[in-house]
């Protein structure tokens, strides 16, 4: 059976192996938790190698608890991770943000190559390349 991309506004399957999460300014948790749905639905049906680009230039702010939505789910999978993920791009334009991500990512030492972007097209073809050397693209 073909894989079939969980459909969500956040998340776009268009260039797949190479998925795209655009954060909004501001979500309620509900929100989140129905993306987090999709994005493990996504997981759930892998059998692929992938990248991500999660743009998070516009993000207001991410409340403890939604980080922590966040980090639970990024637990549960984390073998997937290690398995299928080639790349994760973050973008975000804040510089000091950028430097705590790194810090964050630097320190807990993600199961794949992560890197931090000021915006969305050096992320995007960071993570075609990442793909590329994995020979998926």
């Amino acid at each position: 059976m073909a894989f079939t991309a969980p459909r969500h506004p956040w998340l776009d399957c268009s260039e797949a192996p190479l998925y795209v999460i655009t954060v909004p300014v501001t979500m309620t948790d509900q929100e989140l938790s129905e993306f987090l749905a999709a994005l493990t639905r996504l997981y759930d049906g892998l059998g692929h190698e992938i990248a991500y680009v999660i743009d998070a230039s516009k993000v207001a702010s991410l409340p403890g608890n939604q980080r922590k939505l966040i980090d639970d789910t990024e637990k549960a999978y984390r073998f997937q991770d290690f398995r299928w993920n080639r790349g994760q791009a973050f973008v975000v334009d804040n510089a000091i943000i950028r430097g705590i991500i790194s810090v964050i990512w630097f320190v807990s030492r993600a199961p794949y190559p992560t890197k931090v972007f000021a915006t969305k097209a050096p992320a995007m073809a960071w993570a075609r390349e990442r793909l590329a050397k994995s020979k998926v693209a």
